[in-house]
């Protein structure tokens, strides 16, 4: 992977190229590939670390029912909150910055 750092000031088309091919967000199969389990009481799921009864992306409190991810660093979010999030943002967790695609490679 090449950050912008990394190049400097000397930002010709073949370096922009080559930043193109750095991967930010996740890849779809990742994402499909994660653990989603349903929200009952206080409890989605005993993967997470510490079960919180809100999601920290869109700040909204589990209800019964809800679907909640839960990435290889054992966070979860509503699946929906957390699909976007990888699929669109980035690859990192938002609470702890784990990279949610070399987890799943390695």
């Amino acid at each position: 992977n090449h950050s912008v750092q990394e190049y400097g000031s000397d930002l010709s088309y073949e370096r922009l190229t080559q930043l193109e091919n750095v991967m930010c967000v996740a890849p779809a199969a990742v994402v499909n590939s994660l653990s989603v389990n349903a929200f009952v009481g206080n409890k989605a799921s005993q993967e997470l670390v510490e079960p919180a009864e809100i999601c920290s992306i869109c700040q909204c409190e589990y209800e019964n029912g809800d679907t909640i991810m839960s990435l290889p660093c054992a966070h979860g979010f509503h699946h929906v909150c957390g699909s976007k999030w990888l699929l669109n943002y980035s690859k990192l967790c938002p609470i702890c910055k784990l990279d949610v695609v070399e987890q799943h490679e390695g």
